[in-house]
């Protein structure tokens, strides 16, 4: 009786054996799947100093944001943004609103990415408006550029066409120098005065500040070199000669966790009115799954 029990399962052990060298195993698919990579706020403060633009409050236009970000398999990803800002003041506290929504989508090859926006925005002042983007984006060994061309429908006033690029940077060891343009031109009639076109043109350079195994530093300078601005009937000569500095920096808490932040300040020089300077804060987070 022993010698059959240990037969019946030697033949076992061999019948399983043939069996898996024999039988074709079925290869199993993944199928792509729609999943969460990242999940993210951050709060940005703009300020002007002219005189006009002070009726924004002496903190500025105050705006908190979320986001997130999505993928499906390794080509496809997506990210959509929710922002509501305040006019800020220390004495009259909030003020007028405003509210964005950017509904991104992209489809990723090896060396470039081609993609859509939509975006709605509203504002207690202006007309409420959508813009509608075709985007583009590549990268080349050490050069890389990106665009984004709109057209933007208003409720209250003529639509336009937009565009903003940075058609070519050249980028070595972090360092690296680009070129920026953006420009809006008006469909449609215009009455006395109202722009028809608007474009500005700058060289940016690119430069790393600090880096370590948590800490990111890095600085931008921008020199806007030429802008012009097309008006009906009327002549327009107040070129504005910027120079823009960009101070950004990003800590990594951990494998998941990071912070990010940036100053901008901008020094606008005028060849008819007033000199001013526009300041631009963010501070943020970001969890990656």
């Amino acid at each position: 009786m022993k010698k059959i029990v240990i037969f019946l399962g030697a033949l076992s052990i061999v019948s399983s054996v043939y069996a898996k060298e024999v039988m074709p195993v079925a290869e199993v698919v993944s199928t792509p799947m729609l999943r969460v990579d990242s999940i993210g706020q951050y709060i940005e403060i703009d300020n002007e100093s002219s005189d006009a633009e002070k009726e924004d409050g002496d903190i500025g236009h105050t705006m908190f944001a979320q986001k997130v970000a999505l993928s499906y398999g390794d080509d496809w990803t997506f990210e959509l943004m929710a922002r509501k800002g305040w006019d800020t003041d220390t004495s009259d506290g909030f003020g007028n609103t405003s509210s964005r929504i950017d509904l991104d989508l992209w489809r990723n090859y090896e060396n470039y990415s081609l993609g859509f926006r939509w975006r709605q925005e509203t504002n207690s002042e202006d007309p409420d408006s959508d813009r509608y983007y075709l985007r583009g984006k590549y990268h080349y060994g050490c050069f890389s550029g990106w665009a984004d061309f709109a057209y933007q429908a208003d409720e209250e006033s003529a639509d336009n066409l937009y565009l903003e690029a940075v058609p070519l940077k050249y980028s070595y060891n972090k360092f690296g120098i680009g070129y920026y343009v953006e420009g809006r031109d008006t469909i449609g009639s215009t009455s006395l005065g109202e722009e028809e076109s608007w474009s500005k043109h700058q060289v940016r350079l690119y430069a790393p500040v600090y880096s370590n195994n948590k800490l990111d530093l890095n600085l931008e300078y921008r020199y806007q070199f030429y802008e012009d601005k097309d008006l009906t009937n009327k002549d327009w000569d107040d070129e504005n000669n910027a120079h823009i500095v960009v101070l950004s920096a990003d800590y990594k808490v951990n494998d998941n966790l990071s912070l990010t932040s940036y100053y901008e300040y901008d020094f606008n020089k005028y060849e008819e009115t007033d000199d001013n300077y526009y300041g631009e804060f963010l501070v943020g987070w970001n969890y990656q799954f």
